[in-house]
């Protein structure tokens, strides 16, 4: 469908060049060569020709509006997803499959009580934004250090992806005793 689009594009591009080039030469007086007169007589003359060429400018115009309605997906693989581009196909990872891979590696530290996940992409990769409570008596440096490291590892080796970088943000320290959050 993306290359349906590229084309429509193109030919409606060549179209409103044409066309403004025969509209500049007739308003400027140099479209006598053109003889748009003697070509709208004849079509206006000629039934047959008149719904010819009402159905090829009806079919022009739709796909003109739908060339112009769909292109905005063009740019939307890189917003709601990352697309790799591979000999036999496209494979799409959407956002929601980078969070899973962030919240199962962020579920394996015995340090962390919760978390949540933002993800950024980038047309050179994704960023991560980790957002953690950390469990009393844990050493915060420590586990965030490996949970930065095995989150951008885990992501490379899963999906090829670079990983820009992974923001691990302590928003606090859970006190089980308390079953709270400080």
């Amino acid at each position: 469908m993306k290359n349906f689009l590229k084309t429509m594009l193109v030919f409606l591009g060549i179209f409103a060049v044409v066309t403004a080039v025969c509209m500049l030469l007739t308003v400027s007086g140099n479209g006598d060569i053109l003889r748009f007169d003697e070509i709208l007589g004849y079509i206006l003359a000629n039934r047959p020709v008149q719904i010819a060429a009402i159905v090829m400018l009806a079919v022009y115009g739709l796909f003109g509006v739908l060339s112009v309605a769909l292109s905005g997906n063009l740019n939307n693989d890189v917003k709601s997803g990352v697309v790799l581009e591979l000999k036999i196909g496209d494979v799409h990872i959407s956002t929601q499959t980078f969070e899973s891979i962030v919240m199962n590696v962020a579920k394996k530290y015995n340090g962390i009580k919760t978390a949540k996940v933002n993800i950024k992409l980038r047309e050179t990769g994704v960023g991560v934004d980790l957002y953690v409570y950390v469990l009393q008596d844990t050493v915060i440096t420590d586990i965030t250090s490996k949970i930065q490291t095995d989150i951008k590892e885990t992501i490379l080796k899963q999906t090829t992806v670079a990983v820009e970088n992974v923001n691990v943000r302590v928003k606090g320290v859970y006190t089980p005793n308390e079953n709270k959050e400080v």
